[in-house]
Formats: structure tokens, C-alpha cells, sequence
């Protein structure tokens, strides 16, 4: 089995360490930058080669996400490496708020719940299960 990526803005890291755990309890293993050593002076190139060696790169949209330009590179270079990508909409009142331009047209999962800081527990197990089918 291989491992997911998830790349998210720091602002998303509470959704991020949830699903985190739901993909853990499903038996998926996962890599944030929060596996990089404080010490890792060349965390760029660590970060590229988790990218490439994972069975899906899962990128959290919202309003801060679109404008990081981590995200933004992490979710290139997964693209350019033509691994798998899950966009997760998890935060903001519109699509437009959260999704970069040239990806307004691309698939993705619209996780958000009823009210601000929930999530939509149906759609996270089918984007769980997805990723679990892909790794």
C-alpha cells in the first residue's frame, strides 16, 4: 500500500490533522510537512520526493489554500509528476473563494458541513474510500 500526500495552508491544519486520522483509521498511511525534521535544511526536495512517491496527492482548498503558494506549488508539481490528485473543498462560502482559476473546471470533493468548521461526514467517507482505493 502507498501512501497519500496532503497538501493544505497552515490555517487548515485542524481539517487536516481530522481527516489525517480518518484516513489512518482506514488503514491509509500519510505524509504532511509536518513529517519534515525541524532540522531538514532541504525540505523542498523532501516534500517533491514524498510528492512523487505517493499513490495520491489530496490538496484542501479554501480561501487561504488558493492564495498559498505552497499549496499551489504542491499541487503543480503533483500534477506535473502525474500522480493522482484528490481537490478537496473544504472551506469557503463559493467555490470561486476557495479554487484557484485554472482549476475551477477540474473534479473535486466538496467536504464542507452545514455550518463554518464542520464537515460533511458522508462525503469525507467516500473521498476516504476513494483514497484507500488509490494507495
Amino acid at each position: 500500500m502507498g501512501r497519500a500526500f496532503i497538501a493544505y495552508a497552515r490555517e487548515d491544519e485542524d481539517f487536516m490533522s481530522k481527516l489525517r486520522t480518518a484516513l489512518k483509521e482506514k488503514g491509509v498511511d500519510v505524509w504532511t510537512d509536518q513529517d519534515i525534521s525541524r532540522t531538514d535544511d532541504d525540505w523542498k526536495k523532501t516534500v517533491e520526493c514524498n510528492i512523487r512517491s505517493a499513490c495520491c496527492v489530496i490538496v484542501l482548498f479554501s480561501p487561504t489554500a488558493k492564495n498559498s503558494r505552497f499549496v499551489n506549488g504542491e499541487h503543480e508539481f503533483a500534477r506535473a509528476s502525474e500522480v493522482p490528485i484528490f481537490r478537496v473543498f473544504i472551506r469557503g462560502e463559493k467555490t470561486v473563494d476557495a479554487i484557484p482559476f485554472d482549476w475551477l473546471g477540474a473534479n473535486f470533493v466538496d467536504v464542507r458541513g452545514k455550518k463554518a468548521g464542520e464537515w460533511n461526514e458522508k462525503e469525507v467517507d467516500l473521498l476516504v474510500a476513494d483514497v484507500k482505493r488509490h494507495c
